[in-house]
């Protein structure tokens, strides 16, 4: 999105998405990486692209993910969970938090034929503010 932006003007959201069968839906989507675990005050930036997207649509998004790969430089099976201060962030901005291992721990499910990309989908666009917790491979249909 940052290539919408007139020079000088503020940063946009990475990404936004929509669903083909739902006109009008529309998500956006901040992608952070860190080196040690999330950084609360990103929320600042993610509500400021909210914020910024109430103004130009009087409406809010329809999702809000903070899509975030904290630990990066570790091995994804010895990262620690998310603390109690990453939800709390999330929830009080309105957003998403999804970890970049949950999502891709999805993706594989789906591509083995244990999990359908619309339950995945379908579990994002129903997720409340806060850190999202993805369906697991016996719970599709």
């Amino acid at each position: 999105m940052d290539a919408e932006c007139d020079e000088g003007e503020a940063k946009r959201e990475d990404l936004r998405l929509t669903l083909p069968n739902s006109s009008g839906w529309e998500a956006i989507v901040e992608v952070k990486g860190y080196t040690s675990g999330t950084k609360t005050n990103d929320s600042r930036q993610i509500r400021q692209h909210r914020e910024r997207y109430l103004g130009e649509y009087a409406r809010l998004p329809d999702l809000t993910l903070w899509l975030a790969n904290p630990f990066r430089t570790m091995d994804p099976s010895s990262r620690p969970a998310p603390d109690q201060n990453v939800r709390e962030a999330a929830e009080n901005i309105g957003a998403v938090h999804v970890l970049a291992t949950d999502l891709y721990k999805q993706w594989a499910l789906v591509a083995a034929g244990r999990l359908e990309a619309e339950a995945v989908i379908q579990s994002l666009v129903d997720a409340e503010p806060s850190l999202w917790i993805p369906a697991d491979e016996y719970s599709s249909s």
